[in-house]
C-alpha cells in the first residue's frame, strides 16, 4: 500500500509517495524537484541532499545560476542546459543556467486511487505545458513525461534528466556492454580536452573514473555517449551493497550524459560537491543555440505533444544493466 500526502517542512511544500520499499519526496514549488529517493529497507538515500537548509522557495529567482544549496536532488533541465540566448518571435531572450524549470512552481494533483502524483507548469518565454506523472510500484519509481506545445510557433528544446546522486568513494557507475564510447564535453583535467574520445571504463593517470574518487582529487568531467541502443545504466552503493538502476526511452532519449564531480565543482566555491549524475537526454550538447545550429535539438510543432519515460529501480548488489 502506498501512502501519499502533502506536508509543510522547512525546505518547502513536500509531496511524499511511500510504500514498503521506497520513500520519494517531490517539491512542487522548487521546480518539481524530486528531492529524495530513499530505501525503506536499508535506509539508503540515493539522491544528493542540500548542503544547507532551504527554508523559503521564494529565494528561487528566474535566471539565477544553478549552484548549492539548490544543486541537489533530481531536476529536469529544459528547454536548455547551458545558459544561452535564443532568437524568438518576440525577440531575443536569455535562457538561464540548467533551464527554466528548476526555478518554476508546479501545480500538483495526487491520485489516491492510483497512488501517484501529477505535476505541471507552463513556459516562461514560450507557450508550452510541461507535465510529469510520478508513480511508485514496489521498488520501482516511474516518471512519465508529456510536453505540449500550446503556441503557434515551433518549440525547439533540449531535455536532460539531472539526478545528482548521493555517493561515497569507491561507489561505481554501471553501464551495459553497448555503452562503451564517450566524448568529452567538459573537463578540468588538463590531459582531457573537449571533443576527445574515450573508451569506458575510463582510466586517467591510473585513476579509474567509473569509481567515485576522493574529493581532494578535484575532478569534474561531463561526457556524452551518442546514439545509444541500450536504455539502461546504474549506480552501485558499496556501503549498503545495493544499486539504483535507470531505464529510459531510447527512441526519444538517444544519448547518455555522465557528470562526474569528484570535488571539482563549483569552481567559484571552496565547498565542492561529491556526486555523479546519470543523464539520459535527447541531445549531445548542453547548449541549445549550438544544438539548433547543428540540427541536434528536438523541434515540436504547434499543437503537438511529445511523451517519454524514465524509470528508477532499487536492486540488491550490483544492478542488472
Amino acid at each position: 500500500m502506498i501512502a501519499s500526502h502533502i506536508q509543510n517542512i522547512t525546505i518547502n511544500k513536500e509531496i511524499v509517495l511511500e510504500n514498503g520499499q521506497l520513500r520519494v519526496s517531490i517539491l512542487p514549488e522548487c521546480g518539481g524537484k524530486i528531492s529524495s529517493i530513499k530505501s525503506n529497507k536499508s535506509g539508503t538515500e540515493f539522491l544528493l541532499q542540500p548542503s544547507q537548509t532551504i527554508s523559503n522557495e521564494r529565494d528561487l529567482q528566474y535566471g539565477m545560476s544553478f549552484l548549492p544549496p539548490y544543486a541537489f536532488g533530481f531536476d529536469d533541465c529544459f528547454p536548455n542546459i547551458a545558459k544561452t540566448t535564443l532568437r524568438l518571435p518576440i525577440g531575443e531572450r536569455d535562457y538561464p543556467d540548467h533551464g527554466e524549470l528548476w526555478t518554476s512552481k508546479f501545480n500538483y494533483e495526487i491520485n489516491g486511487r492510483e497512488k501517484s502524483c501529477k505535476i505541471e507548469t507552463n513556459g516562461v518565454f514560450q507557450e508550452y505545458i510541461f507535465k510529469k506523472k510520478v508513480s511508485l510500484n514496489g521498488k520501482r519509481l516511474l516518471i512519465e513525461y508529456e510536453l505540449e506545445n500550446t503556441s503557434d510557433t515551433e518549440l525547439n528544446y533540449i531535455w536532460s534528466a539531472h539526478p545528482l546522486l548521493e555517493v561515497d568513494p569507491e561507489d561505481e557507475i554501471l553501464l551495459p556492454e553497448g555503452i562503451r564510447h564517450f566524448e568529452v564535453y567538459y573537463s578540468n583535467i588538463q590531459s582531457l580536452l573537449k571533443g576527445d574520445h574515450l573508451q569506458w571504463p575510463i582510466n586517467v593517470r591510473n585513476v579509474a573514473l567509473a569509481n567515485v574518487q576522493e574529493p581532494w582529487k578535484e575532478i569534474a568531467l561531463k561526457l556524452f555517449a551518442n546514439n545509444i541502443s541500450s536504455g539502461k545504466a546504474g549506480f552501485y552503493r558499496k556501503k549498503s551493497d545495493e544499486s539504483i538502476v535507470f531505464n529510459f526511452d531510447t527512441y526519444h532519449l538517444r544519448h547518455l550524459g555522465l557528470w562526474l564531480c569528484y570535488g571539482g565543482w563549483p569552481e567559484s566555491s571552496e565547498e565542492k560537491q561529491l556526486t555523479v549524475a546519470i543523464e539520459p537526454t535527447n541531445c549531445d550538447t548542453d547548449c541549445l543555440s549550438e544544438a539548433i545550429q547543428q540540427g541536434k535539438h528536438t523541434s515540436l510543432m504547434p499543437g503537438k505533444s511529445n511523451s517519454w519515460f524514465f524509470e528508477l529501480c532499487i536492486e540488491p548488489g550490483y544492478g542488472n544493466v
